[in-house]
């Protein structure tokens, strides 16, 4: 059953005599004067981790995003009262202008982080996030915003809080800084453009996920001739501000779980990320059922089938749609 459209709003605590005063990022500026390497991947990036995952806002007045279409792997999921955003994880060989708009975190987004072994870059987050990160120490490599502004800048062009961005310079300065790995070796996921999808014999070519609200659907239908899945969110084709391309992926993963609300007030809410579900692949026009296993809040996400062999999925962007036991998902 659906839940009412519920206005949100909240409120970041003020922090006596701590100003933050962001650089801007004005008409024709490049955050950390990077170069856009537009569909760009490096070779040796299925062996390695990402080394940063960015939160995205996905409110309608966030959209387009900048930068998704460059992500290795994204992940996309409620956060409260319907409303959705994204995990997006880039790893230190890409140089990505203009990433964002940047939003806060929520636990289960520390969970697929640290899987992963990367560092997370937000802005601010739930009590129960910012607790768990807090109690990690120097073991979590984190980016918050509310401590680290030089990291972000705000774009005037838009309004508030749909207006804080990073870039892949901004990130790697700070990790560097910081004298934190820029590339982790893990490699939880069976990668072969040649295998994937191989001996399956059920085709599925339109996906649709639905969260919750219209505005939030997504939906992807392959293209036989790039062998790729193109994406639309809301009904609209879903493309990236930096290049004005429409998304695409190579593989899409939707992964079932349960939520629970932690914040009645903020209907903020919990995913269970570890132990095992259900999950279905999408790779080369096939879909296989599998299952998702992680151990626990440092446990790499795997991707399994009734073996528990590792699924095999094509080289290129991931994107993994997590859905509770208010979301549906449809597929021909």
């Amino acid at each position: 059953m659906r839940k009412a459209i519920t206005a949100i709003v909240i409120i970041a605590a003020a922090v006596t005599g701590y100003v933050i005063s962001y650089p801007v990022f004005n008409n024709g500026e490049k955050l950390g004067g990077g170069k856009q390497i537009a569909g760009e991947q490096d070779p040796k990036q299925t062996q390695n981790g990402p080394f940063v995952a960015v939160i995205y806002d996905n409110d309608p007045n966030a959209r387009p995003q900048f930068g998704l279409s460059e992500a290795s792997i994204v992940f996309e999921t409620v956060a409260e009262g319907g409303i959705t955003r994204m995990l997006a994880f880039f790893d230190k060989h890409q140089k990505i202008t203009k990433i964002g708009p940047v939003r806060s975190a929520r636990p289960y987004f520390v969970d697929w982080a640290r899987g992963f072994g990367s560092a997370l870059a937000h802005s601010g987050g739930s009590r129960e996030a910012l607790a768990q990160i807090s109690s990690l120490g120097n073991a979590f490599h984190d980016i918050n915003e509310f401590f680290n502004e030089h990291t972000f800048r705000r774009d005037t062009r838009r309004t508030a809080p749909h207006n804080l961005f990073t870039s892949s310079d901004l990130l790697q300065s700070f990790a560097s800084g910081k004298a934190w790995p820029l590339e982790m070796q893990i490699s939880p996921w069976a990668v072969s453009d040649e295998k994937a999808g191989e001996n399956v014999q059920t085709t599925a070519t339109s996906i649709r996920v639905d969260f919750s609200y219209p505005q939030f659907v997504a939906s992807y239908q392959y293209d036989v001739t790039n062998k790729n899945y193109i994406r639309s969110l809301g009904g609209r084709p879903d493309k990236d501000a930096i290049n004005g391309q429409q998304i695409t992926a190579k593989n899409v993963v939707i992964l079932y779980t349960t939520s629970s609300v932690i914040d009645p007030k903020l209907l903020t809410v919990d995913l269970i990320t570890s132990g095992s579900g259900r999950a279905m692949v999408f790779t080369n026009g096939k879909v296989m059922q599998a299952r998702w296993q992680k151990s626990g809040s440092a446990g790499e996400l795997k991707i399994v089938d009734a073996d528990g062999s590792s699924v095999v999925i094509g080289h290129g962007p991931t994107w993994i749609e997590v859905i509770d036991q208010n979301a549906a998902a449809s597929w021909k």
